[in-house]
């Protein structure tokens, strides 16, 4: 009998902690961040641990797109939090960093070197390809477009493996590559000005990411 009522405690208790634990999920807010998937790869890993460990009662909902995608989906209302580069001036947004767009090969390439530069773009859709594209034909630099990708982590691997020259937002591009720049022919670029912005409606919670955000990147 003894045992019968500890054994009725424990799953007593187990029940309690299972309902706290129901109550305490479905009370949890959702915050709908927006981000280009350079700057989600870069920045977001410790983003998200800062905001995990500030705000542990807060969903994340991450969507990774162009720039030129999270601005019209913003409009529609469909992020709480959105940083993007290419902001339009009819968003009310704040600039948040200005970042160079720098051309990138592998450190054992000489691919910049071909009279017809291979290039690795992104997807149509990427505002930045067409300022690559444009510098390049300003400049009267030959090139062939040799791979296409939406994904940062496919743009990384392809530069590095020596077989083409792309461009990448300066805080992003990883050690394993090389910057290049006029001394190796190739243009220059401008550079981007990225824009943070949020709803514009009376959330605390939403307003406390968005300040964690901007602390985080003036960080880093």
């Amino acid at each position: 009998m003894a045992f019968y009522l500890k054994a009725q405690k424990i799953v007593s208790a187990n029940d309690e902690a299972e309902l706290w634990l129901t109550q305490k999920s479905t009370d949890r807010e959702i915050v709908r961040f927006a981000t280009t998937d350079c700057f989600a790869s870069c920045l977001l890993p410790g983003l998200l641990e800062h905001w995990k460990y500030q705000f542990p009662n807060v969903q994340v909902s991450v969507d990774c797109s162009f720039s030129t995608e999270i601005w019209e989906r913003f409009r529609k209302g469909e992020f709480d939090i959105a940083l993007a580069q290419h902001c339009p001036s009819d968003i009310n947004a704040v600039p948040i960093r200005v970042e160079p767009l720098e051309w990138v090969c592998s450190r054992v390439s000489l691919a910049w070197k071909k009279r017809t530069l291979p290039v690795a773009l992104f997807e149509q859709g990427c505002p930045d390809r067409e300022i690559m594209l444009n510098a390049l034909k300003e400049a009267g630099r030959e090139y062939r477009i040799e791979f296409e990708t939406y994904s940062y982590g496919g743009m990384v691997a392809t530069v590095e493996s020596g077989a083409v020259v792309s461009a990448l937002p300066g805080s992003t591009i990883p050690t394993e590559l090389k910057r290049l720049d006029e001394l190796q022919g190739l243009p220059p670029l401008p550079s981007l000005n990225v824009s943070l912005a949020r709803m514009e409606r009376n959330d605390p919670m939403c307003s406390q990411l968005y300040d964690a955000v901007v602390v985080r990147l003036a960080e880093t």
